[in-house]
């Protein structure tokens, strides 16, 4: 992944300015911003500009962890469930987003399911990722 993610995002903003519908580059810049941490609305501006010119279900993947980071877990759910309908390559990490977000709108029983189905998928998971299904764990009830 890129090391300097300051100079990264600054390459991204003067190629942006010279050709501000860049649909690569749109959605380079929302995911730089949502490794930075604390600029998730920037990212989902760029993001959404992204979709406005062409929608995938890749950048409706990152708007959602966009929005699951800003605390929009509805909507954060919404693209997830897309990318779940559009039979992302992704599976086991969209399991895992999944169980996360339902757990955020209180719903234990889809949480469940979807985080036993991410175990089940546990060596395809990226390791960041994982991370997030071992928290699960621990907040879910039995």
């Amino acid at each position: 992944w890129i090391k300097n993610l300051g100079a990264a995002l600054g390459f991204c903003n003067r190629l942006l300015s010279e050709f501000p519908d860049d649909h690569n580059m749109l959605k380079r810049k929302a995911m730089i911003l949502a490794e930075i941490g604390g600029r998730e609305q920037e990212g989902l501006t760029a993001i959404n500009r992204a979709m406005a010119i062409r929608s995938t279900p890749d950048l409706y993947y990152l708007r959602g962890l966009l929005q699951f980071a800003m605390g929009n877990h509805a909507g954060a759910l919404e693209d997830f469930q897309f990318v779940e309908r559009a039979g992302g390559d992704a599976k086991g990490d969209l399991d895992v987003l999944l169980a996360e977000t339902y757990l955020e709108l209180d719903n234990q029983q889809l949480a469940r399911s979807y985080y036993d189905a991410a175990r089940a998928q546990e060596s395809q998971i990226q390791p960041r990722i994982l991370a997030r299904l071992n928290r699960i764990a621990n907040r879910l009830t039995d």
